[in-house]
C-alpha cells in the first residue's frame, strides 16, 4: 500500500495547529484578554458582579430641637439649629437609639437608651425643628453599628448621661469618661467604631449640629417633627396629660424600688 507524503502532512498540520493554539489560549495573558473582552462585551454583566461586591445599608440620623430645659439651655450656649442626635437602622424609624431620657420625659435618668417618634419628648413636641439624614454603609459596618447599639441598650444600667462631657463639649474640650455619654457623642462613637464613619474630629466633641456639614450624609427631610413623614405614618393616639404621665412614671419607680427592696 502506498501512501503518499501529501497525504500525511494534512493530518499532521491539524495537530501542530491544535496543540499551538491550546498552548496559547491557557496562557495567561489570552486569558486577561479573554477576562477584558467579556467585560467590555458585556458590561451588565459586570454590573451586576460590581453590585453585588459593593451592596450597601442605610443608617439613619435624627437631628432635633426639642425645647426641653436642656436643648434650651445647650441652645443657649451654642446657637445650633439642633440640640439632639438619635440613629436608626430601618427607614421607618421604629426605634431610635441615642443617650438621653431613659423613661422618655423627665431629664433624669439619663444614658443610652431607645426612644420613639410616638412616645417620650417626641410625642409631645410635635412643633420641633428637626432633620433627617442617610448615610450609607457596607453590610460589615452596618451590621457592626447595630450590634454596638443593641449592646448598650441591652446592658444600659451600666451607662449613664455625661453631663460634664456635654458641658465641656461646647467648650470644645474633650472629656472622655467610661461608659458616659452624651446623644451626639453615642452616636459618633458607635459610627465610627463600626467603621461606618470617619469623624472629622473626637467623638468626644461632636455636636448634633456637626453632622449637618458631614459630605457623606444626604439630607432627607428638614422642617416640623410633626411633618416628618415617618411620623405622620404612626398611630399616635390621644396626647397623654402630664398628670398622668408622671403618675405613671411615679407608680413605676415606686414598684422598682419595691421589687428591690424584696429581693
Amino acid at each position: 500500500m502506498r501512501i503518499f507524503i501529501p497525504d500525511l502532512l494534512l493530518p499532521l498540520s491539524y495537530c501542530v495547529i491544535f496543540a499551538l493554539a491550546q498552548t496559547f489560549f491557557w496562557r495567561k495573558d489570552f486569558r486577561c484578554a479573554i477576562l477584558i473582552l467579556n467585560r467590555s462585551t458585556f458590561p451588565s454583566a459586570a454590573a451586576a458582579i460590581h453590585i453585588k461586591e459593593t451592596a450597601m445599608k442605610t443608617i439613619y440620623i435624627l437631628l432635633t430641637r426639642s425645647g426641653t430645659l436642656l436643648s434650651k439651655l445647650v441652645y443657649a450656649a451654642t446657637g445650633a439649629s439642633y440640640t439632639h442626635a438619635s440613629m436608626a437602622f430601618d427607614e421607618e424609624l421604629n426605634c431610635l437609639y441615642s443617650s438621653t431620657r431613659k423613661n422618655g420625659y423627665t431629664m433624669f435618668p439619663a444614658g443610652p437608651s431607645k426612644e420613639y417618634l410616638n412616645k417620650g419628648v417626641f410625642r409631645l413636641r410635635g412643633d420641633a425643628p428637626c432633620a433627617l439624614y442617610a448615610l450609607d454603609v457596607t453590610d460589615e459596618a452596618y451590621v457592626r453599628a447595630r450590634r454596638r447599639a443593641e449592646h448598650m441598650m441591652a446592658r444600659g444600667e451600666l451607662y449613664r448621661f455625661n453631663t460634664l462631657g456635654l458641658i465641656l463639649c461646647a467648650l470644645h474640650i474633650r472629656w472622655q469618661r467610661r461608659r458616659h455619654y452624651f446623644c451626639s457623642q453615642f452616636v459618633s462613637e458607635v459610627l465610627e467604631q463600626s467603621g461606618a464613619l470617619a469623624l472629622p474630629k473626637d467623638s468626644t466633641l461632636m455636636h448634633p449640629n456637626d453632622y449637618t456639614l458631614l459630605p457623606q450624609l444626604k439630607c432627607l427631610y428638614k422642617g416640623r417633627l410633626a411633618d416628618l413623614p415617618q411620623r405622620k405614618a404612626m398611630d399616635l393616639g390621644e396626647t397623654p396629660s402630664m398628670v398622668s404621665i408622671y403618675t405613671g412614671l411615679l407608680v413605676e419607680l415606686l414598684q422598682r424600688r419595691a421589687q428591690r427592696f424584696f429581693e
